[in-house]
């Protein structure tokens, strides 16, 4: 789907949302959900990739990856947006917490903790990780 395809698609669940998305996040989802990467398991040992391929989308076949209004018990201004290894990742959609990132792991009442400033940041982040990975594999998690 192209982006004026998927205009509509953003456009609904924006008026769902009672708000507009941040842009870079916006356009995230105008350019499309990301490409399947199916059975390639090699693909799938960079953490980042496997980050990258968490994130919802609003056309998703899958239910659990179909991106969603706040459920009841998240705080009003935090949108799930992905979910990786145990931990939700979510967007502020409101408030001072507008754009920011936060993930929230599945097995704490802590709620939010904020990681990047905006969705282009945390792309660009992963970005950066997954480089890192490919050139070390055996090293873990990648420090940005």
């Amino acid at each position: 789907m192209s982006d004026s395809t998927r205009e509509p698609l953003v456009a609904d669940f924006e008026r769902q949302l009672g708000c507009r998305l941040p842009e870079d996040y916006r356009r995230f989802l105008l350019a499309g959900p990301v490409p399947a990467l199916g059975d390639d398991e090699e693909a799938f040992e960079n953490p980042c990739v496997e980050i990258l391929h968490s994130f919802h989308d609003l056309d998703a076949k899958e239910e659990f990856r179909r991106l969603s209004v706040p459920r009841e018990g998240l705080p009003a201004w935090f949108l799930p947006v992905g979910d990786a290894f145990g931990v939700e990742i979510g967007l502020g959609i409101a408030g001072e917490q507008f754009g920011r990132v936060y993930d929230w792991p599945h097995d704490t009442d802590t709620g939010p903790r904020f990681l990047y400033n905006s969705f282009g940041e945390a792309l660009e982040s992963l970005k950066v990780r997954a480089e890192q990975w490919e050139r070390q594999p055996s090293k873990g998690w990648p420090d940005a």
